[in-house]
């Protein structure tokens, strides 16, 4: 299935906005991550592990194998999920984050706000520089479960 054929099923297999999306009640991480293929890194977080902005940073550094100069805030995250050149190249990245009434529950809506624009700033960049050779999809969806 081509990209293009994937994108009418799945919006968050292509590099057009919006890049951060929400599932629907009651689907499994499966069925969202289905249309990944070789050329895909699928990384799931857990909202659990993730309720205050120290969980977010180290979740987001274990799942993308962060490099040592990581500075652990907001504009370290944005700076690291834009590069992402110690990785093999992929055209397509999906981050799953699950139980999403979770995240940041310990943070203020600032936290929240930074972390979403943060990740939609990613999706905007990846979509329009990709790796060089054209556009690449980075995605992010919060799920329930």
């Amino acid at each position: 299935m081509s990209v293009v054929e994937q994108a009418s099923i799945d919006p968050w297999w292509t590099p057009r906005e919006p890049w951060v999306h929400s599932s629907d009640v009651g689907i499994e991480v499966q069925c969202v991550t289905s249309g990944a293929d070789d050329d895909s890194l699928v990384v799931v977080l857990s909202g659990a592990s993730m309720m205050n902005q120290v969980g977010v940073m180290q979740e987001f550094a274990r799942a993308f194998q962060f490099p040592d100069y990581f500075g652990n805030n907001w504009s370290a995250l944005e700076d690291c999920l834009q590069d992402l050149s110690w990785l093999p190249p992929r055209s397509k990245y999906l981050t799953v984050i699950t139980e999403r009434d979770l995240l940041l529950k310990e943070s203020g809506k600032r936290d929240k706000i930074l972390l979403m624009d943060t990740l939609e700033s990613v999706g905007s960049v990846w979509s329009t520089l990709g790796h060089g050779n054209g556009p690449v999809a980075f995605n992010v969806i919060l799920m329930d479960s």
